[in-house]
C-alpha cells in the first residue's frame, strides 16, 4: 500500500514538472529574444526557440522578475509557449 501511495505521488510530480516550462518573448535593447526555461534558461534570438543559442552569462534575471541583457533592461513581449511547443527544431527530430 505504501509503495503504491508513492507510485501515485511520483506521477503527480512528474505530470505537474511537465508543464512547468516557461516559453516567452522579450525585447533588450531593440532585440528580441526568446527565453525558454524555468530553472534554467535558454535564448535564442528572434522569436524561435530552435535558433542558434546564446550565452546564458549575457542575460541576468533581476530578483523582481525583471531580465537585463548586458545592462539593458528587457520588456516582457509576450508568451510563445502555444507556438512554440508547435514548432519541430531538427534537434528535436534526430533525437
Amino acid at each position: 500500500m505504501r509503495a503504491h501511495i508513492s507510485l501515485i505521488a511520483a506521477l503527480f510530480l512528474t505530470t505537474g514538472t511537465a508543464h512547468a516550462t516557461d516559453i516567452y518573448s522579450i525585447r533588450c535593447d531593440n532585440q528580441l529574444f526568446t527565453v525558454y526555461g524555468h530553472h534554467g534558461y535558454e535564448f535564442t534570438r528572434g522569436e524561435t526557440r530552435c535558433g542558434k543559442l546564446l550565452p546564458e552569462r549575457l542575460f541576468r534575471l533581476h530578483r523582481d522578475g525583471t531580465w537585463f541583457f548586458r545592462g539593458h533592461r528587457c520588456k516582457y513581449v509576450r508568451d510563445t509557449y502555444s507556438e512554440a511547443m508547435k514548432e519541430n527544431c531538427p534537434e528535436d527530430i534526430e533525437k
